[in-house]
């Protein structure tokens, strides 16, 4: 019906029917077989935020930490100066959770994780051992008119985020 009043497709593919436990089994396979879907369980990843039937726990954001680790392995950071990284840094990668962030209360755990990468990528690393933090974390993210390099720590952005 709705294909009919709407015009547009259903993608059997990408859909699925994710029934109320409360369901019985002859209701919830009489629903697949008229729907014609594949019945899912949580979580569930759509428009790239994840869904979840309990509270957002650190393993569920997984993806997103890698998606962050992937995309610094990928650039070759030898290449590049300490200012160059620096604009990456502040442009791309920590871009890159405030989608997410938006719309749930991140765990802390996930935050110091991808915070952890992001100085570690500002900072280098020889052989695969990282370098010398020259200044902390916290330093490092005050605007640049108080003597910080301007990026931002991404507690502080998911605390402005919740409020």
């Amino acid at each position: 019906m709705y294909e009919k009043w709407s015009g547009q497709r259903i993608s059997k593919a990408k859909s699925a029917l994710i029934p109320s436990k409360y369901i019985s089994l002859a209701r919830k396979r009489g629903l697949l077989r008229i729907t014609g879907s594949m019945e899912g369980k949580f979580p569930v990843t759509y428009l790239g935020a994840p869904l979840v039937s309990q509270k957002l726990i650190s393993w569920i954001m997984k993806p997103l930490v890698e998606k962050i680790r992937k995309k610094i392995i990928g650039w070759k950071f030898k290449l590049l100066s300490h200012g160059r990284r620096l604009i990456l840094l502040r442009h791309v990668l920590s871009s890159m959770p405030i989608h997410l962030m938006s719309l749930f209360n991140v765990p802390q755990v996930t935050i110091s994780h991808i915070n952890s990468f992001l100085a570690n990528c500002l900072w280098g690393e020889v052989e695969g051992k990282r370098k010398n933090h020259w200044h902390s974390w916290g330093k490092v993210c005050k605007l640049t008119a108080e003597g910080g390099m301007g990026l931002r720590d991404l507690k502080d952005v998911q605390k402005s985020l919740l409020m």
